[in-house]
């Protein structure tokens, strides 16, 4: 993502260089106005983000305050780079896919970010009583993962409000084109293998684990999940998702890979919760018993997609894990 932010850097300096004095009309100046709110509350949400990620040497948190950071400075870039559009009116071409704002979408992500506000105050407030030990990192862990995905929740707000997307901008002064920016959500077929980040597939869909079962009534032996699925980094309406659920440790390393379908239809930053699903049972497996003996707490998650069926007929498949 460095790499990301870099190339939007220069797309700024360009406009910014060819840019000329005009009159907005009262429209594009409101739209300036919403797009200076946005920013500050990204800035701020930043500097955050960046004074507790100083206070840590390692470890799950701060990997995710991490990975935070970098949602949100591309978040930041993007939003400055729609501004500078505004106000310049600069002799410059772009090839967008899916440009036009979607107040609909954005009306949905707007009800969700609200809904995961709530759970982070609370996640917050629970965090607070304790100042050290598993109990600490647990709830520590899980108000990073809130503000993470929080923190994509509002990149995808912000484009679809403002029809953000991934320009390629040809300047007409030197006929360079460059890829401005890869949103999270973007298909890595479509880009360079070198800006392509390792955890992509991984940023599509978050995953909160919300219950374990085990059923030991009858003779075979299951452990059921009710799993909350949020289609955080989704480009487009999904028909179905494949991939593998990853059960992980608190420090995120994987204890357990599940292939999983995700059959409801999604749309891009949509909450599904499914219940009742799970793997059966076998005592001689280790990875069953980790999971049969871990307490959901000191249990993380996560969930690589494989394949995605769009609902225009479309479709996109990652490279299998390793």
């Amino acid at each position: 993502m460095y790499r990301i932010r870099f190339m939007l850097v220069l797309f700024l300096v360009a406009i910014t260089m060819t840019a000329c004095t005009r009159t907005l009309s009262p429209e594009e100046q409101q739209q300036v106005a919403d797009l200076q709110a946005e920013l500050e509350r990204v800035r701020a949400d930043i500097t955050s983000a960046e004074t507790a990620n100083a206070k840590l040497a390692g470890g799950l948190v701060k990997a995710l305050i991490e990975a935070r950071l970098e949602i949100l400075k591309t978040t930041e870039a993007l939003i400055q780079q729609r501004i500078h559009a505004i106000e310049a009116g600069v002799p410059i071409e772009m090839t967008m896919t899916g440009t036009n704002p979607d107040p609909e979408l954005a009306a949905r992500l707007a009800e969700e970010m609200t809904k995961l506000e709530a759970d982070l105050a609370a996640a917050r407030a629970e965090a607070a009583k304790y100042s050290g030990g598993l109990i600490a990192a647990v709830t520590n862990a899980t108000v990073a993962t809130h503000e993470q995905t929080l923190a994509m929740l509002r990149q995808q707000y912000v484009a679809a409000k403002y029809g953000l997307a991934v320009p390629t901008i040809s300047l007409q002064n030197t006929g360079a084109t460059t890829p401005a920016t890869v949103p999270t959500s973007v298909d890595p077929a479509s880009i360079p293998s070198d800006m392509l980040p390792s955890d992509v597939r991984k940023e599509i869909i978050s995953v909160r684990l919300l219950d374990k079962r085990f059923d030991d009534t009858n003779i075979q032996k299951y452990i059921w999940f009710d799993i909350e699925f949020t289609a955080a980094g989704l480009d487009k309406p999904a028909r179905a998702i494949k991939g593998k659920l990853i059960l992980q440790d608190l420090f995120g390393e994987p204890q357990m890979y599940i292939g999983w379908t995700i059959n409801e239809p999604l749309q891009p930053g949509q909450v599904f919760v499914e219940k009742g699903s799970g793997f059966r049972f076998n005592r001689f497996r280790k990875e069953d018993q980790w999971v049969l003996a871990t307490s959901l707490n000191d249990m993380t998650a996560s969930f690589a997609v494989e394949s995605i069926l769009y609902t225009d007929g479309t479709r996109r498949d990652f490279d299998p894990l390793p």
